[in-house]
């Protein structure tokens, strides 16, 4: 994704990774290193700083959609794209909209609304997620593990019990209803190093991952579902989850807001 905008940081010659690279430095003669999606703010005085702002995995519909968030709009904190020497040969499918609003609907964030699962999960089932096809053919048939269910600051869990057994807190409204779909969730925890290991290695079951953002930073997959929320990093969260998709990107917003918002777009609603 595109790099925040440099800014000084009067702390960076104590920084940790400064003092690992110039230790390198001296002992390792020769040593060329390379660090990938650092912020400016930490970045050690050896690294010279090379801006790359091209998408390279991103398809146009989805790059269009991460340039419309309001921290590359404003242009004040992330650098915006340069333009690509070529078109691509294929758009990529339009991003899905989902309003947490209307009939059925829970009260509160989309994270606790069952029905906002329910239909995701039937957007996951029209995608053909999980299907039985051929996995040697070209293209290959859409996995669960294909899909991350995104949110900001960890706000989905599962349902927990006491030592009886009984359930003290359920799982997330938008988890049950993506289950109550037929599509299998696994939920990461930041602490879960084994769990980010799979994950990163397309190892473990073959489940959808639902998780924090920055837990599967650097990360990416085919589908993506953004579940928003209704506080001011909503918009830092889209533009993180946005730019971990490669081909289709689902949206879970809350209602409309009588005031204007630079970080919503114009793509109609599925209810």
């Amino acid at each position: 994704m595109p790099r925040p905008v440099k800014n000084s940081n009067s702390g960076i010659e104590s920084n940790p990774l400064t003092r690992l690279c110039e230790k390198l430095h001296q002992h390792v003669p020769g040593l060329h290193l390379w660090a990938a999606s650092l912020y400016h703010s930490n970045r050690p005085p050896l690294l010279t700083e090379v801006i790359l702002t091209q998408p390279l995995r991103t398809p146009p519909s989805v790059t269009r959609h991460v340039q419309q968030q309001q921290f590359m709009v404003r242009g004040e904190t992330v650098y915006g794209y340069t333009t690509a020497p070529c078109p691509l040969p294929c758009d990529g499918p339009a991003p899905r909209v989902m309003r947490h609003t209307g009939q059925g609907h829970a009260e509160g964030e989309p994270g606790d609304c069952e029905q906002c699962g329910f239909l995701v999960g039937q957007i996951l089932v029209e995608l053909g997620v999980g299907g039985t096809g051929s996995t040697t053919s070209s293209p290959r048939p859409l996995q669960y593990r294909d899909v991350f269910i995104l949110t900001w600051v960890n706000s989905l869990h599962d349902a927990k019990s006491d030592a009886s057994g009984q359930v003290t807190r359920p799982a997330s409204g938008v988890l049950r209803g993506v289950r109550g779909a037929g599509i299998p969730v696994t939920v990461l925890q930041p602490e879960d190093e084994d769990g980010v290991r799979d994950v990163a290695t397309m190892a473990g079951p073959n489940h959808v991952i639902a998780t924090d953002c920055g837990v599967v930073q650097g990360l990416e997959r085919k589908v993506v579902v953004w579940v928003g929320g209704l506080d001011g990093y909503d918009a830092w969260g889209r533009l993180f989850a946005a730019s971990r998709c490669t081909s289709q990107l689902v949206l879970v917003t809350p209602p409309p807001r009588e005031q204007s918002d630079t970080s919503r777009d114009d793509d109609s609603d599925c209810n």
